[in-house]
């Protein structure tokens, strides 16, 4: 009876953990990927670092490349998958800083998108703490 009990453990098992998974498991966060109109922005740079502001709820990831440095915000949310985890809900903005010298302070062109790819903001001087934060960021350190 104890052979039988197994034998019909390992077959339910099995039977379950040979699914086809080839649809959407739900795993992919939709709401958080960049319109089609920002996607070039991020194209040849590397990640940078990534910050989070509990105060605001926000998560941001820093990329840089070729003189620019581009921050996407986000809304954060708690992973339904993983206890304690937090992902990226919904786009807030994509913050562009170009500078003319790869590494230099000077920054020639700030542009700031919402969600929907749509220019909020193209202004060097009046974002200059935005500026000043962005530029501040710490590269993070791999092993």
């Amino acid at each position: 009876m104890k052979r039988f009990i197994i034998s019909v453990a390992t077959c339910v098992l099995a039977l379950n953990a040979c699914r086809d998974n080839t649809g959407k498991t739900g795993f992919i966060n939709e709401r958080a990927a960049l319109p089609e109109s920002l996607k070039s922005l991020t194209v040849n740079q590397k990640f940078t670092t990534s910050a989070m502001n509990k105060t605001a709820g926000t998560m941001s990831v820093l990329y840089a490349g070729k003189g620019n440095l581009t921050l996407v915000t986000w809304k954060k949310k708690g992973d339904e998958n993983w206890f304690g985890a937090n992902v990226p809900d919904s786009l807030l903005t994509v913050e562009v800083l170009h500078s003319p010298y790869p590494g230099s302070a000077h920054v020639e062109l700030y542009n700031c998108f919402d969600h929907n790819g749509q220019l909020m903001k193209q202004d060097s001087l009046a974002e200059i703490t935005r500026i000043g934060y962005i530029s501040s960021l710490k590269p993070s350190i791999f092993p």
